[in-house]
């Protein structure tokens, strides 16, 4: 299967990236894109969330989440999900609201698997890592949605700490 056959486009003027920020990407746009209910529609979905942020930090931590929010939709839904990207500034800072919405109303549940359960934990995962997240229903659906802070991507000469490396 190729990805063309996985993505859909919603809405083509929102599938062009947009223009970038340098705080993380998006600059106050939305991004949406349609998948497949199908496994390789879940990669699909996380380079799609990650192709859309700037910093690598910030772009890996909502790529685990999508991948995470999109996993339950194909398990689970077993429907077509979209995944919206919107960045909002407020007064703590930049932080992009990712949403996914799929069309089975069942919430996802928020489980403490036992140590040696293969899954279950995508929820918990989302709850540790987001900042905020949340489910609201839809005309016989659901959003799953989750909130992170962006920040801005560093410089290839600056080092962890923000510092400049030395050259010697």
């Amino acid at each position: 299967m190729t990805n063309s056959t996985v993505l859909e486009e919603v809405h083509g003027s929102h599938t062009r990236p947009l223009p970038r920020s340098g705080l993380g990407g998006l600059s106050g746009g939305r991004q949406v894109r349609h998948f497949r209910p199908v496994a390789a529609s879940v990669p699909a979905a996380r380079r799609f969330a990650t192709d859309q942020i700037d910093s690598p930090e910030d772009a890996w931590l909502v790529g685990l989440l999508v991948s995470e929010l999109a996993t339950n939709a194909v398990e689970h839904a077993h429907t077509d999900f979209e995944v919206r990207l919107e960045v909002r500034l407020d007064d703590d800072g930049q932080r992009v609201r990712v949403e996914v919405t799929d069309g089975v109303a069942r919430r996802p549940l928020l489980r403490r698997p036992r140590a040696d359960a293969p899954g279950g934990r995508g929820m918990v995962i989302v709850d540790e890592l987001a900042r905020r997240w949340g489910v609201e229903p839809t005309g016989g659906g659901k959003v799953v949605w989750f909130e992170v802070p962006l920040h801005e991507p560093r410089s290839p000469g600056r080092a962890r700490g923000g510092r400049r490396r030395r050259r010697g």
